[in-house]
């Protein structure tokens, strides 16, 4: 019995020491900072946002896109009476199975059939809500793998992240 409560008292202390160590560690990590006296990331704030409106690009990145290597992701905007053909489009080659897609502003869709064709300037939207398209392709064929299909608001530049795992394999 002494031997147990003995086992015991050693399985609390143990318990509570590597609690103690976990939580100093949370603080020493939480406080960030550099020798040198320099920022780390943790320690800057972001910019403020800017409010705008009027015209505006929109801009696409990604969290990142697992398991297709080899595919293309294509995001069309359209209007939302869904007149005409795309607005804007943006083409990407997603060349390793971890692609997180950087910030990319849409171009002018292109002359003609080829949506990854040469990148045009800029398209440059009016004020109002669009309907962006993103979907993943295996080169050559006309079915998405995976699709994402919201609503954007453009009032001056508008930067939209999708989200990767809804693309992802």
């Amino acid at each position: 019995m002494i031997n147990s409560r003995y086992a015991q008292q050693i399985s609390w202390l143990k318990l509570a020491f590597l609690g103690l160590a976990l939580a100093v560690a949370a603080v020493l990590i939480g406080c960030g900072g550099s020798s040198d006296g320099e920022p780390t990331a943790s320690q800057v704030s972001p910019p403020a946002a800017i409010v705008s409106s009027g015209p505006g690009e929109i801009s696409i990145s990604s969290t990142t896109i697992s398991g297709r290597a080899g595919t293309i992701l294509l995001v069309f905007v359209l209007s939302p009476e869904a007149q005409g053909g795309p607005l804007a489009r943006l083409c990407i080659v997603i060349s390793t199975d971890s692609y997180p897609v950087f910030e990319t502003a849409m171009s002018e869709f292109p002359e003609g059939d080829d949506p990854c064709g040469d990148a045009g300037p800029t398209a440059i939207l009016p004020e109002g809500e669009y309907v962006l398209d993103a979907a993943i392709f295996i080169p050559g064929a006309q079915t998405p793998e995976k699709q994402i299909i919201q609503t954007v608001e453009v009032s001056g530049n508008v930067h939209v992240v999708l989200d990767g795992p809804d693309l992802s394999r």
